[in-house]
């Protein structure tokens, strides 16, 4: 809850390849303490083809990216 991922334009991907891509998201205005966790999802048409979770923590100094 609270942050926002910005969606992403359609992308077609050749089956039996890879795509990789940046995702950027938004921090929520409060800092919320310890690791939080979102679900970058995709789908062809209206079916979910995979999900990635990503792992985020909020700092005041530098993070390494999980």
């Amino acid at each position: 809850d609270a942050w926002e991922v910005k969606p992403l334009a359609p992308i077609s991907v050749d089956p039996h390849t890879r795509y990789y891509l940046r995702v950027q998201a938004v921090a929520p205005a409060t800092k919320l303490a310890g690791w939080q966790q979102f679900t970058i999802s995709a789908q062809e048409g209206n079916q979910k083809i995979g999900s990635v979770p990503i792992r985020v923590e909020l700092s005041t100094g530098w993070v390494a990216p999980q």
